[in-house]
């Protein structure tokens, strides 16, 4: 069973077919649309439209719903397409409105049109007759999405820092920037090497004398430490051409 209150619900007199001018009664208090099988010939379920304890109009949904899809498949099978204006029931919706059409006795049409009191009743009055296979044309309209500045906040990224490009004619004017250290790190770090007047370096090489315990962490302590130095970057370049020659 399904019980749905309604805001109001309008309701037109019977007519022919091809009439469109239509008289409509309208109703606003103590509304009730209700789905069930009580009364129901077969068990097959009734719409009843309800104002009080009184029941204004009752349609037999699911028999409609049968004929109609009945004849569908028929006409299909002959290669003939059945109008919805044709069928023996049909609706359409618009959010919070239902609109429903259908036969009765002497070939003439009954109309009526009902407001739900919120969107969710809509949508399980919907479901419902979807499932039993009512044919809905029009719009079922889809739950307005909230804005994005409502709901959420733009997240600004810091921007990237701009890397440093170091000449070389600038080496050994600027201060070398050094990498962060750990509080016990400082007891790690090798003397920096002397240089001599002639291009040489005097003190003992890092990798001997560094308690560092990878020789690589040593080499590339030993080569941060001396890349501003101009005495450093003659000893490359001599071991370029040093290896320059060897590979000739």
């Amino acid at each position: 069973m399904l019980s749905l209150p309604l805001q109001t619900l309008s309701t037109a007199q019977d007519t022919d077919a091809s009439e469109q001018r239509f008289n409509w009664q309208k109703e606003t208090n103590d509304l009730t649309l209700i789905i069930d099988r009580y009364g129901a010939r077969g068990g097959l379920q009734l719409m009843k439209l309800c104002q009080g304890s009184q029941v204004r109009q009752t349609i037999e949904i699911e028999r409609l719903i049968n004929q109609g899809n009945h004849i569908t498949r028929l006409s299909e099978e002959r290669g003939v397409q059945v109008q919805p204006d044709h069928l023996h029931i049909s609706a359409i919706v618009r959010c919070p409105l239902l609109a429903i059409k259908w036969q009765v006795a002497n070939d003439k049409i009954r109309r009526i049109q009902m407001r739900f009191k919120s969107d969710k009743d809509f949508d399980t009055a919907f479901s419902h007759l979807l499932h039993l296979g009512l044919y809905m044309g029009g719009q079922k309209a889809v739950p307005s999405q909230p804005s994005r500045s409502a709901t959420s906040k733009e997240i600004e990224l810091p921007p990237l820092p701009q890397p440093t490009v170091i000449s070389k004619t600038a080496r050994g004017k600027q201060p070398m920037q050094q990498p962060p250290r750990t509080p016990n790190q400082d007891q790690y770090i090798p003397a920096r090497a002397k240089t001599s007047p002639h291009g040489g370096i005097e003190n003992q090489s890092p990798l001997t004398s560094s308690p560092i315990s990878s020789p690589l962490a040593a080499l590339n302590e030993f080569v941060y430490r001396h890349l501003e130095s101009d005495d450093f970057l003659t000893l490359v370049q001599d071991m370029e051409a040093t290896w320059a020659r060897v590979v000739m």
